[in-house]
């Protein structure tokens, strides 16, 4: 993923179109264009990277532990959750994805490689919603989220088709939708070849007769191979603290 410290800022233009635009934390929608132009990410894979092309789901369902570390609070998402830390907290970054506007960036394992700073992973919030669809959901937002965060922030990406758990957060309907990325960067010694990306997508049930729901957002991309030796890669235990660890505010 691209630049270090999480300064992700237009330096590839990417185009999605996608019918989600993104919301403040007031009662009016923030009607956004549906064009994103976010393209510097927080980067590549790790020391000895695994074999697997993608890390093998967890299927308890007791969460982990909490998570010690830093306190995001993001207003604009209606989310707080922590990252360990370790991580470097960016409150500059806010990428852009698929029209949405995201903020509450921190970022993980910073290096630089060629010239090029990089990141092994970074987590972001946002909330959105689409005015076409009023029956948008939790999976059918997080399913949209996870392919767009894979194309922007992993050069030429395949992006799977995610894997989808249910739950609760704080009484409201909530998926975590994780899927695999595996991408082709021009220089694989210095950018991730496999990724991942998990977002944790939770239905405000706040729609009203001129307003569609909103949808709560916080997104984990993480390298899984490719890149230098060090720093190490991003856990799945860490991805799901960071996720599990989060709620409603």
């Amino acid at each position: 993923m691209a630049l270090s410290v999480v300064a992700i800022v237009a330096a590839v233009a990417t185009v999605v179109v996608l019918a989600l635009v993104n919301r403040s934390s007031g009662d009016t929608p923030d009607e956004a264009a549906v064009t994103s132009t976010t393209g510097a990410r927080p980067s590549t894979p790790t020391s000895r990277p695994p074999t697997t092309t993608s890390r093998p789901r967890r299927t308890s369902t007791t969460a982990p532990p909490p998570l010690p570390g830093r306190v995001i609070d993001n207003p604009a998402a209606h989310l707080s959750y922590r990252v360990p830390t370790n991580w470097q907290v960016d409150a500059t970054a806010k990428p852009t994805v698929a029209g949405v506007d995201f903020s509450g960036t921190a970022a993980y394992g910073p290096y630089t490689c060629g010239g090029t700073g990089y990141s092994r992973a970074f987590a972001t919030s946002a909330t959105a919603q689409n005015p076409a669809d009023k029956d948008v959901t939790a999976e059918k937002t997080a399913t949209t989220f996870t392919s767009a965060f894979g194309r922007v922030y992993f050069p030429g990406a395949t992006v799977a088709s995610p894997n989808i758990r249910p739950l609760q957060v704080d009484g409201k309907k909530a998926v975590v939708a994780t899927a695999a990325v595996t991408s082709t960067p021009a220089d694989p010694k210095c950018a991730s070849t496999k990724g991942e990306v998990a977002v944790l997508a939770i239905d405000l049930d706040n729609a009203t007769d001129t307003r569609p729901r909103g949808i709560a957002l916080l997104v984990v991309a993480a390298d899984l191979a490719g890149g230098p030796d060090k720093p190490a890669p991003l856990t799945e235990a860490t991805v799901e603290a960071i996720l599990s660890g989060a709620s409603l505010r």
